[in-house]
């Protein structure tokens, strides 16, 4: 596979994952209290900082 379609899949993949999860969570919203896993990688979005090459939508 080619490096852009590693990172289309890659935002399709988050994209599938906010569909199942009903949306992205507002870091200024969150607290300690919403029930974070015990592991994982954060992914934070910019507003604003859109992607260009590899689709649309915001970049991580």
């Amino acid at each position: 596979m080619s490096r852009l379609r590693d990172i289309i899949r890659f935002y399709d993949i988050l994209e599938d994952l906010e569909v199942r999860v009903g949306g992205k969570r507002i870091l200024g919203e969150c607290d300690g209290r919403i029930g974070w896993p015990q592991r994982g990688v954060y992914f934070f979005f910019e507003d604003g900082e859109q992607r260009s090459g590899s689709g649309r939508g915001g970049t991580v």
